[in-house]
């Protein structure tokens, strides 16, 4: 299937479009590309924010409270553990690796990065 395209002359201040065609020519696209692409970053997060307002509107907290309060299940089989999460302490829950006590973090820089799923490897 052949995508439609339309043609939108766009007026930029020659600044801007320095910068845009400056970036554009470090990442190795076209003017047009970079033009194309943040509109359309510009639409989903708009669309994004518009989906999650109409989630929240919807949202029952007492029921999420209930769910959150309810008894337990099984505690996660030890393969389960995520690096850095191998101590348990008395509350049977895994140590964090930020809860050194020295306030800094697991990267020693206050960053506040845990490790986890979303860790880079």
């Amino acid at each position: 299937m052949k995508k439609q395209l339309t043609t939108y002359p766009l007026r930029l201040p020659a600044s801007l479009k320095a910068a845009v065609a400056e970036i554009s020519k470090a990442d190795g696209t076209s003017i047009n590309q970079f033009v194309a692409t943040a509109v359309a970053e510009k639409v989903s997060a708009l669309r994004t924010a518009e989906f999650f307002a109409g989630r929240a509107d919807r949202a029952d907290p007492e029921a999420a409270r209930r769910l959150l309060r309810r008894a337990g299940g099984q505690p996660p089989d030890p393969e389960d553990w995520l690096e850095g999460r191998e101590t348990r302490p008395a509350g049977g829950r895994p140590k964090d690796a930020t809860e050194d006590g020295d306030g800094l973090g697991a990267h020693g820089d206050g960053s506040g990065a845990r490790g986890g799923r979303n860790r880079p490897r």
